[in-house]
């Protein structure tokens, strides 16, 4: 069990390094920021405190693994995901406007939108502000051709309910 407590936490150790090196070297090219939903980052939150609880009754081993670990889900709010010369950047990975074939627009809760991100094997997504529309619209309408925005959202940016963003 102590080498396995070891093991988990010199991996902990080992990804938090690689977060940092994602913070220090991608953050500088998101132009345009987004994120990923928080309900996936809670639900791995709330699975890793039931298998490693914060208990009193612990040893100092213990207590540092489920720190350590504690510290690496938590510094992942640290990398930037959005919007960037390369593509879009999600957390471990850009996607790259080569394999984009199709970006959608759609509204997400009151002033938030989906962009979805189609390609030809997945999708994926991406939440903006709204505000943040037309620097969106900006920066890849020069990459991809193929941009689908659904009515409500075309309804504000025709009533000019944003304000042009360059």
């Amino acid at each position: 069990m102590i080498i396995l407590n070891y093991f988990i936490i010199i991996v902990a150790l080992l990804c938090c390094c690689t977060i940092l090196y994602f913070v220090i070297t991608r953050n500088k090219k998101v132009l345009v920021k987004g994120f990923d939903d928080f309900f996936t980052v809670i639900i791995i939150l709330f699975f890793t405190m039931l298998i490693f609880p914060i208990n009193v009754n612990t040893t100092i081993l213990e207590s540092a693994r489920n720190s350590i670990l504690y510290i690496t889900i938590f510094s992942t709010f640290a990398i930037r995901r959005g919007i960037s010369q390369n593509g879009f950047e999600k957390f471990c990975y850009t996607i790259p406007w080569s394999k984009i074939t199709e970006i959608r627009l759609v509204p997400y809760q009151i002033n938030k939108i989906h962009v979805e991100i189609i390609t030809k094997d997945r999708t994926y997504k991406l939440i903006f502000r709204e505000y943040l529309i037309p620097k969106i619209l900006n920066n890849i309408s020069s990459y991809v051709k193929n941009i689908k925005i659904e009515q409500s959202i075309q309804v504000k940016i025709e009533k000019g309910m944003f304000k042009k963003v360059v």
